[in-house]
C-alpha cells in the first residue's frame, strides 16, 4: 500500500490508494511470480457514531506474470 491522498469536505471525505500486490501462485508444474497493481477508492460519511465506510472500489490497472519457472 502506498500513502492515501485524502479529501475531506465536510462530513464526507474521499481517499485514493495505489497499491502492489506480490504473489506466487504454484501448480502442479510451474511456480508463478506476478505483480498487480491499482487502487482503492473509498467515500466515507461522518454521522453520530464517527466515520463511515459508503462505498469502497478496488481497482486492478495492470498485472505482470512474466516468471515461469518449473516446478519439481
Amino acid at each position: 500500500m502506498h500513502p492515501p491522498r485524502l479529501r475531506i469536505a465536510g462530513d464526507t471525505a474521499e481517499t485514493v490508494i495505489f497499491f502492489e500486490f506480490r504473489h506466487v501462485m504454484r501448480s502442479d508444474a510451474h511456480l508463478r511470480q506476478g505483480v498487480t497493481a491499482g487502487y482503492y477508492r473509498t467515500r466515507y460519511a461522518r454521522g453520530n457514531t464517527g466515520w463511515k465506510i459508503q462505498e469502497r472500489i478496488e481497482q486492478a490497472i495492470g498485472e505482470a506474470l512474466s516468471h515461469f519457472y518449473p516446478f519439481s
